[in-house]
């Protein structure tokens, strides 16, 4: 039931955030919501507030997609930093290392 809740909670984010950018894409290839769901249901990735947490990354996320970054999924998340600038992070969708 929780991971249903986060996993809701992610597919809303997505959907209510805007597209990161080309190079994002150029990075290899990004998931549809849709596959974002189904490996979060599946257990496949984490959700985006636990790789977070377990990478000792605090902010608010402006934009998430999560894309094959040499083989693996990772999240690739837009973060406002503390002066109010945008920065780019790359997370392992499994388990939240940089």
């Amino acid at each position: 039931m929780t991971v249903n809740i986060l996993a809701a909670m992610i597919v809303a984010l997505l959907a209510s955030l805007g597209s990161s950018g080309a190079a994002v894409a150029q990075q290899g290839t990004c998931l549809s919501k849709q596959d974002i769901q189904d490996r979060l249901t599946r257990g496949d990735i984490a959700p985006l507030a636990d790789a977070m947490t377990r990478a000792g990354v605090k902010g608010r996320p402006l934009s998430v997609q999560v894309c094959d970054v040499n083989g693996s999924d990772h999240y690739i998340v837009n973060m406002m930093d503390s002066d109010g600038e945008s920065q780019s992070l790359t997370l392992n969708a499994e388990d939240g290392s940089k």
